[in-house]
């Protein structure tokens, strides 16, 4: 039924939801980054990731969100079940939200890395 599969779709998204934390993490990881590159005066601070701990975050949390991208691909959604289209629909705009935050966080961080060098 079209209201099972929009409770499947559901039960995929659920992962994003899991990650979203991680990808709040990772933006606040990588702002704490970019401000010690904006004062290099400053002393090093234990709370201030790395440039390969931002790497690392970065590419298991892309891993993840695609995956997930590929898991909401695979779902077969029949043309008349319109709610299951809407859900799979909404579903993958979140997942590309929130992988553009975390790829675009990462080009901050690796341009700041440059300049800072």
């Amino acid at each position: 039924t079209d209201e099972g599969l929009v409770e499947y779709v559901k039960g995929k998204t659920a992962v994003v939801d899991e990650l979203q934390p991680q990808v709040d993490q990772f933006q606040t990881d990588v702002d704490a980054y970019l401000a010690s590159k904006a004062d290099p005066s400053s002393a090093p601070s234990a709370d201030v990731p790395t440039l390969t701990a931002i790497h690392q975050a970065h590419m298991r949390l892309s891993e993840l969100l695609l995956q997930g991208l590929l898991k909401l691909d695979s779902i077969d959604v029949p043309s008349p079940f319109t709610k299951s289209r809407a859900a799979r629909k909404e579903a993958v705009r979140k997942v590309q939200n929130a992988l553009n935050v975390v790829d675009a966080a990462w080009k901050k961080a690796k341009s700041a890395h440059g300049q800072g060098s």
